[in-house]
This record gives structure tokens, C-alpha cells and sequence, in this order.
């Protein structure tokens, strides 16, 4: 990506924006997720608490080992050979007489990762008055790992996981800047977002290979027009997530003619950049993806918001504190 002379008005990160769904943090869906899993072992959350304590009161300190040969029992002095029938020291089996102890092992914590989508937003149709200058917003969100595109299941589950991603972010971008059709004559305010994903990739924090993939993403990068730091490249190519998204999104008014314009013009805008990049594979591409104009994502989970790490705006679009 070239520098050019335009300044960065717009370059900086952004912060954290909250999310306008319930649901609450991740924190607390995991603390939701332990108490859950002590309820269904038999205990809940405050009594396997007291089991815990209980049974520190009672076991020795954690750094006491008995010498070889001799062998102590951790009950009281009086305890014989039927009390320990009743409670395998060994195993931890106890007798349907004895005080039943369920230890209750600690939940496997779900794995959540940083999945980032690459947006270059914008009238993809060159004008005779300017050429194409489009803005690029990178955001950033934890997801659970069965949304990463090497856990999907065919084709229709990675197109399926790859809208949820891109749907959800949508929603931030009227939090960022103020857009107007990319498509009526006169202006008039965009109230949604035409989608053509390039590729969902993994990237594995270090960015997408260097290849044609990467010489493609650049390509739309010299069509921002500003002048480009390593962090805002970086994060823009990949390096700041486990996986990303890559997307022309075109704003519209809601008339569907001016849906079906965008959605072709976005098409067409790809395809034209493709033949300049030499030994591009398009098997290596997700072109053949469509995100709905209308509607949210299929999933019933989200996560609890989204990180600005690259805002570098076009003038085609007001910007917003």
C-alpha cells in the first residue's frame, strides 16, 4: 500500500464500542456457564463452595509428605477401620452410609478468539468528476472457535458463519460515520449495506501470506487515498486476529433497484481488480458468498462488542464522534 499525500484525519483506533444486544460480557456468560455445570452435577454453586472449604479444613497442608514406610490417617484419632470403609482415602468412593462427597471439576473454558472484518466502504463505480476513493473500517470481536472458517462444514456453514461475522459488525458502522447512497443521484442518507465478501480466511495473527491474496487486499488499500502507518496496514492485512473477513459493502438507500445496482456494481468492481493481480487464484476467493441486504445473523449467540482498529474515511461520508 502506497503512502500518499492526503493526511490521516482519521487514522487513529478507536476504543471499544458497547454492544446494543443482551447478553452480557463474556465474564459473565462463563460464570453463568460454571454455575450451570454445578447444578447439573448434583451441587449447586454455594454448597460445592462449602464442600470445598469444608474438606480444606480437614486435609493437611499441601506441603506435608509423609516419610516412606509410614502411612497417617487425616481423620481424628478414633477413627478405625469401618470409618475407612466408608470413605476411600484412594479413590474417593464413599459408602451409601457415609457423607457423600461430589467434587465438582471445574468447567473447560470455551474457547474465544479475535475475529476481524476488513471493510473498504464505498461507491465501487468510477465517476468522471473523481475517481474511486473509498474508506476503510476494520473491527475486531471475540468469537467462540466453532465460527473460524477451518470449523466449518462445507461451503453453505462458512458462507452461513461468514454473514453472522458480517451482520453483526454492520451495526457499528452507523456508529462510525454518516454514509449516503452510493447509488441515487441526489443525496439521500443510507439506511443499510450491500455485502461482497472477498474471502474468510484464518490468518493466525500474522497477517494474510505474502502471495496474490495479499497484493489483492493492498490493491483496494491504495483506493483509501491516506497515508498508511504499520499498525493500521497491519491490522488492515490480518495481523491483529485469528481470522478475518474481507468485504467491498456498498451503502444504499432501501429501494431494492438500488440494492440490485450496488450488489452488481460490487461484483463487477472485484472482478475488474482480479486480472491485475498475477497468479491470484479465485479457488483461493469467496466470491461466490451473498449477504443478505435484509434481516440479522442466523446465530442465537453474539459477542459483546466490537474493537475499532482501523477508521480511515472517505469523503463521501460525515464522520461521527
Amino acid at each position: 500500500m502506497s503512502d500518499s499525500t492526503v493526511p490521516d484525519e482519521a487514522s487513529s483506533p478507536g476504543g471499544t464500542l458497547a454492544s446494543s444486544n443482551p447478553g452480557g460480557s463474556l465474564a459473565s456468560q462463563t460464570a453463568t456457564a460454571r454455575v450451570r455445570l454445578s447444578a447439573s452435577s448434583g451441587l449447586s454453586h454455594a454448597s460445592a463452595h462449602s464442600i470445598y472449604c469444608d474438606a480444606s479444613d480437614t486435609a493437611p497442608d499441601h506441603h506435608e509428605i509423609d516419610p516412606p514406610g509410614e502411612e497417617r490417617s487425616h481423620f481424628s484419632d478414633d477413627s478405625s477401620d469401618d470409618m475407612m470403609e466408608d470413605y476411600d482415602v484412594v479413590s474417593g468412593a464413599s459408602s451409601p452410609s457415609s457423607v457423600s462427597f461430589q467434587l465438582v471439576e471445574p468447567e473447560r473454558e470455551k474457547l474465544y478468539h479475535p475475529i476481524a472484518v476488513t471493510m473498504f466502504v464505498g461507491n465501487p463505480r468510477p465517476q468522471a468528476d473523481r475517481p474511486i476513493h473509498l474508506s476503510c473500517i476494520v473491527l475486531s470481536s471475540q468469537w467462540r472457535q466453532d465460527f473460524f472458517p477451518g470449523s466449518c462444514r462445507n461451503k453453505a456453514d462458512k458462507a452461513a458463519k461468514c454473514k453472522d461475522i458480517v451482520r453483526y459488525n454492520e451495526q457499528y458502522l452507523s456508529q462510525i460515520a454518516k454514509y449516503a447512497c452510493a447509488v441515487c443521484p441526489k443525496p439521500t442518507p443510507a439506511r443499510q449495506f450491500v455485502h461482497q465478501p472477498i474471502m474468510f480466511t484464518r490468518t493466525s495473527k500474522s497477517g494474510l501470506e505474502d502471495g496474490p491474496r495479499r497484493r489483492l487486499i493492498m490493491r483496494l488499500g491504495q483506493l483509501v487515498h491516506c497515508r498508511w502507518k504499520f499498525p493500521d496496514m497491519n491490522a488492515t492485512l490480518g495481523g491483529a486476529a485469528e481470522a478475518q473477513v474481507f468485504e467491498v459493502a456498498v451503502p444504499i438507500c432501501s429501494k431494492t433497484s438500488c440494492s440490485v445496482t450496488a450488489r452488481t456494481a460490487a461484483h463487477r468492481f472485484i472482478s475488474s481488480l482480479i486480472p491485475t493481480i498475477a497468479e491470484l487464484d479465485l479457488a483461493t476467493l469467496d466470491l461466490e458468498m451473498v449477504i443478505p441486504t435484509d434481516g440479522t445473523g442466523s446465530s442465537e449467540w453474539t459477542p459483546d462488542g466490537a474493537e475499532v482498529l482501523v477508521r480511515k474515511l472517505g469523503p463521501d461520508c460525515v464522520a461521527l464522534e
